[in-house]
């Protein structure tokens, strides 16, 4: 079989869904969800490595449903690592935290980092920056393709520059 392009790319898959239920229904919630697992089981498939934000689980007013899709990607690596091929490189991803991160980590991916099989790296350059924009510029210094979601329910696939 031949080697996928995407093999050792670092994906970063970022945005979030409205917490409005007046823009985005729960059903919508659940199929935005549904499509970034699938597409996340694809790329671990292909051989891709990921960059991955560590921070709280927002949920929605209402229906708490998560707004953003940061620990569905953790979990859906975590539920394929059986699938990604041997000759992926790693780490498998990349997490940029913050100060508050280990405060933030749900108890379920509180291993992650030592877990032999799911191989992460964790850049704590920026721990100390309590502002969004230095953490995103480390995770654009990380990445080679960004997957952008926007709250209107459209997704867009951009390389990011080097």
């Amino acid at each position: 079989m031949a080697k996928s392009i995407l093999a050792g790319r670092r994906i970063h898959i970022a945005g979030s869904i409205s917490p409005d239920p007046k823009i985005a229904s729960p059903e919508e919630v659940d199929l935005a969800r549904s499509f970034v697992s699938l597409l996340v089981e694809e790329l671990v498939r292909k051989g891709a490595s990921f960059v991955i934000p560590v921070d709280a689980e927002k949920l929605r007013n209402g229906d708490a449903k998560p707004i953003c899709f940061d620990w569905l990607i953790w979990q859906t690596l975590r539920d394929n690592l059986a699938s990604r091929p041997a000759s992926a490189v790693f780490p498998l991803a990349v997490a940029v935290l913050h100060h508050k991160t280990e405060q933030q980590i749900p108890t379920e991916f509180s291993t992650c980092g030592r877990d032999a099989r799911f191989r992460c790296h964790f850049d704590r350059n920026v721990s100390h920056w309590n502002m969004n924009s230095k953490r995103m510029e480390a995770q654009a210094r990380e990445g080679d393709i960004l997957i952008s979601w926007e709250a209107q329910k459209a997704c867009s696939i951009l390389p990011i520059s080097t």
